[in-house]
């Protein structure tokens, strides 16, 4: 049987339209609710492009069933793995089988304006291979001592 999701726009709603559009979303049938992880709008006028991860913790607390998601967050430039996996596992505990991190290579959108500059799309593309290897060591909960070609890490994530 196939899932069907919602799709919001934090660039063209405020906050408080995503979260009442995803617990519409979820009284409709709607089984995922994604949120695009945008940090500039697609367009100047009358826009929007409130933090992804605030509304998922807000629309989590105000939904019982919906899983909620990303669509997508890019761990490789203006977010740090580390602080990635930290936040995911906290979601993840606060809402036990409801978040879902989607991962992506991102959009120059994104990430030059917030300062991460872009590279190749191999380079990103790497960058995202390492990014997951860091976050998925970090929520085994074990100390982790990483050295890679893009990102060190010496410490654990406490929160699983």
């Amino acid at each position: 049987m196939a899932d069907f999701g919602y799709h919001v726009l934090p660039e063209w709603f405020s906050p408080e339209r995503i979260i009442e559009g995803l617990i519409l979303a979820e009284d409709a049938g709607f089984r995922v609710g994604w949120i695009s992880d945008h940090f500039h709008p697609w367009f100047d006028k009358g826009a929007y492009c409130s933090f992804a991860w605030s509304i998922l913790s807000a629309a989590a607390e105000r939904t019982r069933t919906i899983k909620l998601g990303t669509a997508v967050t890019a761990p490789i430039l203006r977010y740090n793995p580390a602080i990635i996996a930290q936040a995911f596992a906290t979601l993840g505990y606060l809402y036990p089988n409801r978040v879902i991190l989607g991962v992506g290579t991102g959009e120059a959108l994104n990430e030059v304006p917030a300062g991460g500059g872009w590279p190749s799309f191999n380079e990103r593309l790497s960058r995202l291979e390492e990014a997951i290897k860091v976050i998925r060591l970090l929520w085994k909960g074990e100390f982790v001592n990483f050295r890679g070609k893009y990102y060190q890490l010496r410490g654990r994530s406490y929160t699983r």
